[in-house]
């Protein structure tokens, strides 16, 4: 089968990242329609409604750069083995990357305080318990990997440097989050799972990383009942306010970021 995996362009990928977050409002705004007629109360940010969207939004233009690559499911999924020794330290790497995520966060919250409408919004999105986890450790990571590395992240690669195919990709991963305080966790979270994805060959890992990096603060706060400041704190979380985490976990992930890195390279090279 011919395929042309240089599709999109970085102009066209722009234009392919509006038609996306255009398809994800209409669908929202078509099913909240629909759930008022039948009168049911939605929050807004409700996690059901923001799986929803994000699926069948992701679904249409996947099909789309699907038809225009001309590939097999596999080569234009990237659903491709991985070595299984891999995951471990990718698994260390996401705790400790989760960790450093929040608390940047926390210090872009501290020099620009959280509007109260958008500290509601990321509450209700991770308040719903399995809902929560669904939309956030299961719809997201695949959706949004098949996107921005599987699709966008590889077409660049054939066109692009290396250095420039990762930053390009990542930034137009955090312009799709919109809201400002998810940028700088975003970009960063972009240039990782661009990283993974390039030594790993295979978007596995960038959907197990991601996972666990969206996951983690409903996996302490209503799986495991842990508590720690600045990290799982709902009320911190609702009043928008900014609490920096406790030197001790700041270091912990750190060191985990930087074992999972390093443990994951010498992986990596070893299966060549």
């Amino acid at each position: 089968m011919n395929t042309d995996g240089s599709y999109p362009r970085i102009a066209q990928a722009i234009w392919l990242l509006l038609c996306l977050l255009g398809l994800q409002v209409l669908i929202s705004i078509f099913i909240e329609v629909l759930s008022a007629i039948a009168g049911l109360h939605i929050l807004s940010g409700d996690p059901a409604i923001t799986a929803i969207g994000n699926a069948l939004a992701f679904a249409i233009l996947l099909f789309w750069g699907r038809s225009k690559r001309k590939e097999n499911q596999l080569v234009f999924y990237q659903l491709l083995p991985f070595q299984m020794t891999m995951a471990v330290p990718l698994i260390i790497a996401a705790l400790g990357f989760s960790i450093i995520l929040s608390e940047l966060d926390n210090l872009l919250r501290f020099f620009l305080p959280m509007p109260q409408f958008i500290a509601q919004l990321f509450f209700n999105l991770v308040s719903e318990g399995v809902v929560s986890f669904i939309a956030l450790a299961i719809i997201a990571p695949f959706t949004e990997e098949f996107f921005f590395r599987a699709f966008l992240l590889r077409a660049f690669l054939t066109r692009y440097s290396t250095r420039k195919a990762i930053v390009v990709s990542a930034v137009l991963f955090t312009l799709f989050h919109l809201n400002p305080y998810q940028f700088l966790p975003a970009f960063f979270l972009g240039i990782f799972l661009a990283w993974v994805f390039i030594y790993s060959k295979s978007i596995w890992p960038c959907i197990i990383v991601h996972s666990l990096c969206n996951s983690m603060f409903i996996i302490f706060s209503d799986i495991l009942h842990v508590s720690i400041p600045g990290y799982t704190t709902m009320n911190d979380m609702l009043s928008g306010s900014a609490r920096s985490q406790p030197l001790w976990f700041d270091i912990l992930g750190i060191v985990l970021v930087s074992t999972g890195i390093w443990v994951f390279i010498k992986t990596a090279k070893k299966n060549g």
